[in-house]
């Protein structure tokens, strides 16, 4: 912006091929910094998936113990199914509880 205001004083001054290193500088910062924005939030998501996942997976995992060990036999399975869809839920939620922490740790 300061060259196209400044154009007439550059081209009387000669000073074109400085200010071209110097808009070069500030380009190259630019993208420098977008490049670790990127970088940052393309962790930030694949850790964000990953905890979904794996946060899924540990759920069933925890509900198959109980499951397999006989608690819920005399349960229907419909009423199993509830159990199964409550649990997952508050799992879930706790899950996205601690994300929302780690992100306002991580944005701080």
């Amino acid at each position: 912006m300061l060259i196209r205001i400044n154009s007439e004083s550059i081209a009387f001054q000669e000073g074109s091929r400085r200010e071209g290193i110097k808009a070069n500088e500030s380009l190259n910062q630019l993208i420098l910094i977008q490049n670790r924005l990127y970088f940052r939030q393309f962790i930030l998501n694949i850790c964000i998936n990953l905890y979904d996942y794996l946060g899924s997976i540990l759920s069933y995992l925890i509900l198959a113990i109980p499951i397999f060990a006989g608690v819920y036999d005399s349960l229907s399975p419909t009423d199993l199914s509830v159990i199964i869809s409550q649990v997952n839920s508050q799992f879930k939620k706790h899950a996205f509880s601690e994300r929302c922490k780690i992100a306002v740790t991580l944005k701080s």
